[in-house]
């Protein structure tokens, strides 16, 4: 899609680091992820601490649910995608639970699997460069 199709005020995520976009704390901003899902994240800056040594950065402190399946198809997607995997009886049950591997609890959050992510995601970064 040409840069015109979006809004003047978009940013390239490849170009900038959180700390060039944040001014303070209580500073807010929206990033939105898969462009054809149109996952809209607001976030907001709780907090800005200093760093503490012997610390490796980036990594999360805190988080609270499961991240949906890549490609549920947003917000709707997602909702539809959640009610089958409750009900044995809906019709795409056993089709979205081996989608995601047999199971999935919307309510759980695994901070170490999500720090290990960041770590894996920061390694593919640093191969591409």
């Amino acid at each position: 899609m040409h840069h015109d199709d979006f809004d003047s005020d978009l940013l390239d995520e490849r170009k900038y680091r959180l700390d060039d976009l944040i001014e303070c704390e209580k500073s807010r901003i929206r990033y939105t992820y898969d462009f054809g899902d149109d996952w809209e994240h607001d976030v907001m800056v709780e907090r800005i601490t200093p760093p503490e040594a012997g610390v490796k950065y980036s990594r999360c402190t805190d988080g609270a649910r499961a991240c949906p399946p890549e490609d549920v198809g947003s917000t709707w997607g997602y909702a539809e995608f959640l009610k089958a995997i409750r009900n044995p009886k809906h019709e795409e049950h056993a089709t979205f639970l081996e989608w995601v591997g047999g199971k999935l609890d919307p309510e759980a959050f695994d901070l170490y699997e999500t720090d290990v992510a960041i770590k894996d995601f920061k390694s593919m970064q640093a191969e591409m460069m």
